[in-house]
């Protein structure tokens, strides 16, 4: 039985690692996805943003006064200032307008496809050069590699999902720009640097693992003080059982006692010379020995279970009154038996033990009635 008990405690315990620990790995998992959710959400979200800024900035340059400044300027670093030139003043106002108006964090720029004969084939290195740009330093004219999307919709404009140069990593979206014969002389590109991105990204992970773990904590405590209590309640339930069974137990070898023990005071009483019958607290006949049976005359299947007003003569009868009236007596009185001897009868109530009773103000219950008839003739 306490083997049982010890498995059943077992495994009750790792039910509840179990149950925690996928919790746990469920609460880790849902934060991971949702955060790598968020990013793709977060991303597209940006790339929208930035190609709404790009295609809307587009038209707001002059592709005639862009076509002007690179062919009046055709040397690297032939600009170095923003008001070298009112033309490079006017384009540069616009860019920096626009990003200061979004608040972006990296300066917009324009870009012009270099002369094929000026590329290694269809390379995408050192394919563009800059133009014009937000920022205060111009670099005019230095020479970039773009990617590959940038120039497969040159003339269209897109955007460009996560890329990294020697600048970083970038989220780009570019438009071109025309002059008026609606030819696409630049592109003008606008960037959300990506490195920054993924910061602000990790750092909401970070503040989500953080708000899980905390609530996982809180929940885990509860958990773990609810398992305290159920456990607590469940040795409790064990302990009652335990001490429940032990009583069964005792209870069994306490009534083989009594039943070897009333054997005996049986078989004690069936030898004695006197006649003896024995009644239960209300009158009812339990037990006959075979003098009582011999003296009266009697077969015991008429008496047992009988009561004692139901089988006995008046003056049996009276006596055995007179001793449940008075407890703490013992009734005695002469008769006559029906063979016309004389007996000394003797009637007693049998009372509950008193080191068990204790209401000192009232007499301990009757358990029983004892008569004892003794024949003179056989003394």
């Amino acid at each position: 039985m306490q083997g049982i008990q010890d498995i059943a405690r077992s495994i009750r315990r790792n039910l509840s690692l179990l149950f925690v620990g996928s919790l746990l790995l469920l609460t880790l998992s849902w934060v991971v996805l949702a955060y790598y959710d968020q990013l793709e959400t977060a991303e597209t979200q940006s790339l929208e943003r930035l190609q709404g800024i790009a295609s809307a900035l587009a038209p707001q340059l002059s592709g005639d006064l862009h076509r002007a400044l690179f062919r009046k300027y055709k040397h690297k670093d032939a600009i170095s200032s923003t008001r070298q030139d009112p033309m490079y003043l006017k384009l540069h106002n616009v860019l920096q307008r626009v990003q200061l108006a979004h608040r972006l964090e990296t300066p917009i720029y324009t870009m012009v496809l270099r002369p094929r004969s000026e590329r290694q084939g269809d390379s995408t290195k050192h394919a563009v050069v800059f133009g014009v740009t937000s920022a205060p330093k111009p670099y005019f004219r230095h020479v970039y590699t773009p990617p590959r999307l940038l120039l497969d919709h040159y003339s269209t404009g897109g955007v460009v999902p996560p890329y990294g140069d020697q600048h970083g990593s970038w989220l780009s979206a570019f438009a071109p720009i025309k002059d008026s014969d609606g030819l696409v002389v630049a592109v003008v590109q606008v960037d959300l640097k990506f490195n920054r991105f993924l910061a602000l990204a990790r750092d909401k992970l970070f503040r989500n693992l953080a708000i899980a773990l905390g609530i996982f904590v809180v929940f885990a405590l509860v958990m773990v003080r609810v398992l305290f209590f159920v456990t607590k309640a469940l040795r409790f339930h064990d302990s009652v059982q335990q001490q429940s069974q032990q009583f069964q137990e005792e209870a069994i070898h306490v009534n083989q006692e009594m039943q070897q023990t009333l054997e005996q005071l049986t078989s004690l009483i069936d030898h004695l010379i006197d006649g003896v019958i024995l009644l239960n607290h209300d009158g009812t006949i339990v037990h006959i020995n075979p003098q009582f049976l011999n003296v009266f005359g009697v077969a015991p299947e008429g008496m047992i279970g009988q009561h004692y007003n139901d089988v006995f003569g008046e003056e049996l009868r009276n006596l055995l009154d007179q001793a449940r009236i008075h407890k703490h007596q013992n009734i005695q009185q002469e008769i006559v038996l029906p063979n016309e001897h004389s007996a000394h009868v003797f009637a007693a109530v049998l009372l509950q033990n008193s080191e068990e009773w204790t209401d000192s103000r009232r007499l301990p219950p009757v358990i029983g009635m004892m008569l004892v008839v003794r024949e003179y003739a056989s003394l």
